[in-house]
């Protein structure tokens, strides 16, 4: 319950923070702190739905409240990600001297901050699947949209790290919607790179 507490005061900062400086240099960053504490909250409901003594009719209650939390942190995720675009497409704009060390510097700590957002929007979907029965139907659509999520990334960034975590959670999202065949090929191609 402390832990609760805290978290809800966290939230509840960030919040506030976000509603009085929108457009602080520092917003994005809070937006993905808010997700994270929202992630930790919807954690803390799965694992306690999780428990062997909890009731069905408990469980069902907290794993809904577990993805009530998630949607909202995917929505603080996709403001922060916008808001890198926007700087992003705002540095491609003439005008600005793109070689500066200083510039470089600011768009590659952009792009590297978008691939981590979009990297946790695709961890939210992953666990929002997470929430819903293995056997249902919601549960194979949701995987299946995390799994996507994670191979558009692997795509588009490739070239970096992030990209390999990426295609390897993508592998897991196939190993829990029990297609091991995909999911090992997946691995092993990590593997020779």
């Amino acid at each position: 319950k402390d832990r609760e507490v805290k978290l809800t005061a966290a939230k509840e900062a960030f919040e506030a923070f976000l509603k009085a400086n929108p457009d602080h240099e520092l917003s994005s960053s809070a937006e993905i702190e808010l997700a994270n504490v929202l992630i930790e909250r919807g954690q803390a409901r799965v694992l306690d739905a999780e428990r062997s003594a909890t009731a069905a009719e408990e469980k069902g209650k907290l794993f809904e409240e577990a993805r009530g939390l998630y949607a909202e942190a995917k929505g603080a995720l996709e403001k922060a990600a916008e808001k890198y675009r926007s700087a992003l497409r705002e540095m491609q704009k003439g005008g600005i001297e793109r070689t500066q060390p200083a510039v470089v510097r600011k768009r590659e700590q952009l792009q590297q901050d978008l691939v981590q957002t979009e990297l946790h929007l695709a961890t939210v979907a992953y666990q929002t699947a997470k929430t819903y029965p293995a056997d249902g139907e919601e549960f194979k659509t949701q995987m299946q949209a995390a799994a996507d999520l994670y191979r558009g990334l692997f795509e588009r960034y490739g070239h970096r790290l992030a990209a390999l975590y990426a295609r390897m959670w993508e592998g897991r999202c196939y190993k829990e919607l029990k297609d091991k065949k995909k999911a090992i090929a997946i691995l092993n191609e990590i593997l020779v790179q």
